[in-house]
């Protein structure tokens, strides 16, 4: 959805070159994401950045298998998908955020929430009249800005730890972790 990949070999080495879609920036923060790839490189987890350019980037390629279900059913291989889940998810132990850095999972809603309301609404309400009318009815901006610092204050106050999580992995991974 947000990206191109093609596989690229020069001589011996072969790697990644990810192009960005359009439209991405209002869903991503490529800076970030460059940032954290760095970070996740650093701890041998994911690819090498090996250089960026305005719209993509080059990654190196690590050769893989797509696991079908009959593998991620054996123990040796589930065991290595939880370590491996557990070392992404916990991440954030070395590298902490500030206390006084937003979380990013806030500054997102925040960003989404406000695209919401300013951009897309007026979007769709301006494309057909009935779907301005079944907005108006079902869904309260209000409200949901409402409900949006609701879970901000109840999270602020929950004694839960912080872990970086990405959202691609599969329904089928997570069953085999259970």
């Amino acid at each position: 959805m947000t990206n191109a990949v093609f596989f690229v070999t020069t001589g011996s080495k072969r790697m990644l070159l990810r192009v960005y879609g359009v439209g991405c920036d209002q869903i991503l923060d490529r800076d970030k994401e460059l940032d954290w790839l760095s970070r996740l490189s650093q701890l041998h987890i994911g690819p090498k950045l090996l250089g960026t350019f305005g719209n993509g980037r080059f990654e190196e390629y690590l050769p893989s298998t797509t696991l079908t279900k009959d593998d991620i059913r054996q123990a040796p291989i589930s065991a290595e998908i939880a370590s491996r889940l557990h070392q992404l998810h916990s991440i954030v132990e070395t590298f902490p955020p500030s206390n006084t850095e937003t979380l990013e999972v806030w500054s997102n809603v925040d960003k989404w929430y406000k695209m919401l309301v300013t951009e897309l609404l007026p979007i769709l309400s301006a494309k057909n009249k009935s779907w301005q009318s079944q907005i108006d009815t079902d869904l309260d901006v209000i409200q949901l800005r409402n409900d949006i610092e609701l879970c901000k204050l109840i999270l602020s106050q929950t004694d839960s730890p912080i872990v970086f999580a990405h959202n691609d992995v599969s329904k089928t991974a997570m069953v085999a972790l259970d």
